[in-house]
């Protein structure tokens, strides 16, 4: 039998957002008798380092300043010297910080396996960076991409090969995910209750959330709102709720570090995001039993394949046309639920995604001679 392959997952840092998670559940829940994972950080904090330092999942920190600094040079040093000394056979780096510092460093050590992931739209990413991730495309071995519309665009738009691009979607773990007791105290008389749970940043589109849940709220007096996340644009939603009138019946909940209770208080869950490539979150709450409505972007028609459940990015007047008829119809709002639940179970349970990615693991290293 051989014996368990080492394999460095990197990130930025270990907080609580969807790329993150990814990476973590990769780290914790891959096959031990095929793999020995370690996690590199250029940042080794956030909520998610506890439960690896738990797992005994090795954790180092290549830390540096910028992309610019001497530091970069002595941290990239580092990492190749960890490379060899723990005989990394695969690197596969899950953000844009990750493939922009630990591709190269790999490619320059001669790792047998390198893989890059982009999990989002490079639009996103400003231009040196954008320029740079052209140049990682072509010291992989491949890209893991997590919809068929981001895959496509990278193939249209990059001119990313397609036989390199590999489609891995996001999982959920069904256990933690699922419907249950409405246990959050928060909004008392509220039903139903909307939710969203994001980054407060412009990209998210929350405010056309707030905007359509206004323009609907004189109608449904016993709706409510709940937004957990946080960001740059946080204060300034709280304070227009407030001007809206809206304070009694918006509920910010800020940074949490269990999502999962907050998605079972949730009776509509919408992502309002103007670029999206695949949602964690949306993935959740499906899971979570809400019935789910999201912008018609990137792959959000890939999990809400229903039309009449998508909406216009950006339009708070088409977003509220969408919700008017789940805020009326109790049955038609458990029936959306129910059939999401169900696709979820069916397409992104963490036993098919993680199985994927170790049989992705396992075909690059057999090219290169190294059993797995």
């Amino acid at each position: 039998m051989t014996n368990p392959v080492p394999v460095l997952l990197m990130n930025y840092d270990l907080r609580f957002g969807g790329t993150e998670r990814q990476m973590s559940e990769a780290a914790l829940h891959l096959d031990r008798s095929r793999f020995t994972p370690h996690v590199a950080c250029i940042r080794l904090q956030g909520g998610r380092r506890a439960e690896l330092e738990r797992a005994g999942v090795p954790l180092v920190e290549f830390s540096f300043p910028s992309f610019g600094s001497w530091q970069a040079l002595a941290a990239a040093r580092r990492m190749a010297v960890y490379l060899r000394r723990h005989r990394i056979q695969v690197v596969h780096s899950f953000d844009v910080p990750g493939n922009l510092f630990a591709v190269p460093v790999a490619f320059t050590s001669r790792v047998p396996v390198v893989l890059s992931s982009q999990r989002a739209f490079r639009e996103l990413t400003p231009g040196w960076y954008h320029r740079m991730l052209r140049v990682t495309d072509s010291l992989v071995d491949g890209t893991v991409v997590n919809s068929a519309n981001l895959r496509e665009h990278l193939h249209l738009r990059d001119g990313i090969a397609a036989e390199r691009l590999t489609l891995i979607y996001n999982s959920v773990d069904l256990e933690r995910f699922r419907p249950g007791e409405k246990c959050v105290e928060v909004l008392p008389g509220c039903s139903p209750v909307i939710g969203s749970t994001s980054m407060l940043r412009p990209e998210k589109g929350v405010d056309t959330l707030l905007n359509a849940f206004a323009a609907l709220a004189p109608r449904f007096p016993r709706a409510g709102l709940v937004l957990v996340g946080t960001g740059p644009q946080h204060a300034a939603m709280e304070t227009r709720a407030m001007q809206m009138g809206l304070s009694e019946r918006v509920h910010f909940a800020g940074p949490v570090a269990d999502v999962a209770p907050w998605l079972r208080r949730m009776d509509i869950f919408v992502l309002p995001s103007l670029s999206e490539a695949l949602s964690n979150s949306l993935i959740e709450a499906m899971a979570s039993g809400c019935a789910a409505l999201a912008s018609e972007v990137g792959g959000n028609s890939e999990l809400v394949t229903d039309p009449s459940r998508l909406f216009r990015p950006g339009d708070a007047e088409d977003l509220a046309r969408k919700l008017e008829p789940l805020l009326t119809d109790s049955v038609l709002r458990e029936r959306v639920a129910a059939e999401g639940r169900a696709f979820v179970h069916q397409s992104f349970s963490g036993e098919k995604s993680l199985g994927r990615l170790a049989d992705l693991y396992t075909e690059h290293l057999r090219r290169k001679g190294v059993t797995a």
